[in-house]
């Protein structure tokens, strides 16, 4: 996986899901579904782009294609893999077309089939901005404008990350 793969897969698509894997838990009275947040998912149209922190003490995240939401974890016994779509939460109208005009990836580097990098943003069209933030000490938060504002702040890292802005959004006139 390139930048360029990125721009090639997903350029004028919209944000159609965002997943998170986990598991049941299985109690007594109730089923509960535990989310791991070492890996979201980002659907746009049929493509999947996998965030996955990477391991170390970097909090840098790895973004891959991948064909469906896999776990990359392991599950106790008795307990059942199982994903959950976040869109509701996530989205401010999940019902809306959502189209993509542009991501933005801080000191991303290619590195064979993946891409690694330290945030990321994705804009929409409709003004909404979703910042993905590996630094979060139970995995990765997902969040708005006030989160990436956080990170820049209090991630040391952050100061002199390089930006790097996709161009996503198809317009008529092709430009």
């Amino acid at each position: 996986m390139t930048i360029n793969d990125i721009v090639t897969k997903i350029r004028g698509r919209k944000l159609s899901d965002i997943y998170l894997a986990g598991f049941i838990d299985k109690d007594d009275l109730m089923c509960k579904f535990q989310p791991m947040l070492s890996c979201v998912y980002f659907e746009f149209n049929e493509n999947i782009i996998e965030f996955e922190l990477v391991d170390g003490l970097d909090y840098m995240m790895r973004l891959s294609f991948t064909d469906t939401v896999r776990h990359l974890f392991e599950i106790e016994e008795g307990d059942q893999a199982s994903f959950c779509s976040v869109r509701e939460f996530y989205l401010l109208d999940p019902d809306s077309d959502n189209k993509l005009k542009e991501m933005r990836l801080w000191s991303a580097r290619e590195y064979g089939d993946e891409i690694r990098c330290l945030a990321a943003r994705i804009d929409l069209l409709n003004g909404q901005n979703i910042f993905i933030d590996p630094t979060y000490h139970f995995g990765i938060r997902i969040g708005s404008q006030h989160q990436e504002l956080i990170w820049k702040e209090h991630w040391p890292k952050a100061k002199d990350s390089e930006e790097i802005v996709l161009e996503l959004f198809d317009s008529p006139t092709g430009r």
